[in-house]
């Protein structure tokens, strides 16, 4: 049994979201990139799965079965004053440390890309 990390990735071009390997990012071949930059943002995978075991980004928005409140998930200084992966509430904007266990409670509802409505 293996105890690699997987390190995984994923960019919005405006209408698809990519799917990368670190390796992938490594290799990326001339067609996404111009001028020396990626054509889009990378969004990683934070390690963690959501109740439902779907892959949760960086960028994307989870919310609990039956509230009404909403979190984005940012990388970014958190409320114990590190930094790392963290859930920015959708009422007030305060950034929670990621807890592995709490996060399993919660759904990806969508993303800030195509659904940023979701987090007004």
């Amino acid at each position: 049994m293996s105890n690699e990390v997987e390190i995984l990735f994923r960019a919005w071009d405006g209408k698809k979201f990519h799917y990368y390997t670190l390796l992938d990012l490594v290799t990326l071949n001339s067609k996404d990139v111009e001028n020396g930059q990626f054509r889009f943002g990378f969004q990683q995978w934070i390690g963690l799965n959501d109740m439902k075991g779907k892959k949760i980004y960086d960028g994307d928005i989870l919310a609990p079965s039956e509230e009404d409140i909403k979190f984005e998930v940012v990388y970014g200084e958190t409320d114990d004053d590190t930094f790392g992966w963290g859930l920015k509430g959708s009422y007030d904007g305060h950034i929670f440390t990621v807890e592995s266990e709490s996060i399993k409670e919660l759904n990806v509802i969508g993303n800030k890309y195509q659904k940023s409505e979701l987090m007004k």
